[in-house]
């Protein structure tokens, strides 16, 4: 059996076409599924999906694709960010809902109840839930409420802030 790869390939996707050298035999296949009605292939969705999870983009996909010997990544982003957004558009008002319905029935089913929406999670040094990777202890962005990689003297100057502050909050039956 001969195997070829077909130049028309969709960004990391790939076609393959298998032949047999005695027979008429020919199989055809892709490396990825499609989306429905396009000619889109999944695995590109989830190349511009990780680059973008990771604060990457484009530039870095290439990079990555060539130092892993990967066919080149798609070159527009554009249409695969359309999709990502339509999709995260379509998780976040069905969950809002759903929060919506359990707090409903949570408060007895009475529709007024009061939301604050203060940002508190977005602060620096916030180390709740909502942290997308846990932080080991004795890392930097744990240990100075600074993610790693910023200026020496931001983050020194952060760090002697937050001593200060901390030194401020009275401690429970003292005066």
């Amino acid at each position: 059996m001969d195997m070829q790869v077909l130049k028309n390939n969709s960004g990391l996707a790939i076609s393959f076409v298998l032949k047999c050298c005695v027979c008429p035999y020919r199989a055809e296949f892709s490396s990825s599924d499609y989306h429905e009605g396009t000619q889109r292939a999944t695995v590109n969705t989830k190349y511009v999906y990780a680059m973008r999870s990771i604060g990457r983009g484009a530039e870095a996909g290439r990079i990555f694709c060539a130092l892993m010997n990967l066919p080149q990544p798609p070159t527009r982003f554009a249409p695969y960010n359309k999709r990502l957004l339509n999709a995260v558009k379509l998780v976040s008002e069905e969950t809002m809902q759903k929060a919506t319905q359990e707090a409903v029935l949570e408060n007895g089913s009475n529709n007024n109840i009061a939301v604050a929406v203060d940002g508190t999670w977005q602060k620096p040094g916030f180390d709740g839930k909502m942290t997308p990777f846990p932080q080991p202890r004795g890392s930097p962005l744990r240990s100075t409420g600074v993610p790693y990689g910023f200026p020496k003297r931001i983050a020194n100057s952060f760090s002697s802030r937050m001593r200060q502050e901390e030194r401020k909050i009275p401690t429970a039956g003292c005066k």
